[in-house]
Formats: C-alpha cells, structure tokens, sequence
C-alpha cells in the first residue's frame, strides 16, 4: 500500500513541489525497507538516550557524534501549531548544519513520536530514530 501525505505525486509535481525522495521513503525502495525506527541501540545510542531530560525531549546528533538540535532550545513561541519538539529539534539541525539534507543525522526522543513528527524525520532523511520503549 502507498501512503502519501498531503498531495498525490501528479498534484505535487503539477505545484511544483514534488519531491520524489520523500515520497519514495514512503512507497520503500526495491528492498522495502524504510528508516530504521528503534534499531539495536549501540552504547553510544544508549549514552544518547540518557541525556534525554523530559517527557518530550527530543536531540539531534549529527554523523559526526555531535549535538546538533535539542528541543529545549526555545525560541520564540508564536503559538506555531506544527512546533513539536521533534520538529523543534530537526529545525535546530537543519540551521545548525546549514541544510535541510540530515542523512547520516540519528533523532533520539523520550516517547514515540506521532505521525507528523515521523513524517518530518522522513522529510530530513534522518538515517535513524530512536525512541524510548513505552
């Protein structure tokens, strides 16, 4: 079954904002394999985890072993409906890291993060997803 979220590959495309890398994680390359979501933690994972703070705390590590977003880095809060922390957090890196493009780039979160959260670590091609077992 494929999922798209928001518009259809023909509706984006004719929009001009088809981007069929995000698309196609949901669809799943030949393999059928999509973002590794709570892999066998490492105990660097492990160290990573420990550091998370709250019930909603959600970090950013780069490939290189460094913190690059942290959801309780607040900014202004103009009541942004779409600011979740891991939100919060991916927009951190992508800043900090100076692109949008976080392959390579682990997120670590305290609870499991919804549907839209996911989907934004979809969209930054985050390499991995970690998250705190419930």
């Amino acid at each position: 079954k494929v999922i798209y979220v928001g518009a259809d590959r023909y509706c984006a495309a004719r929009f001009g904002f088809d981007d069929k890398a995000f698309y196609d994680e949901f669809a799943g390359p030949a393999s059928g394999t999509m973002m590794p979501v709570n892999p066998t933690k490492t105990d660097e994972d492990e160290k990573w985890m420990s550091k998370l703070a709250s019930h909603s705390h959600v970090i950013v590590v780069s490939a290189a072993g460094e913190l690059v977003g942290d959801s309780l880095s607040r900014g202004s809060d103009l009541g942004d409906a779409l600011d979740t922390p891991m939100v919060r957090a991916i927009r951190m890196a992508a800043m900090t890291l100076g692109t949008h493009e976080l392959s390579g780039c682990k997120v670590y979160a305290s609870t499991q993060p919804d549907v839209f959260s996911h989907c934004a670590c979809l969209w930054a091609r985050i390499s991995e997803l970690f998250y705190a077992e419930p």
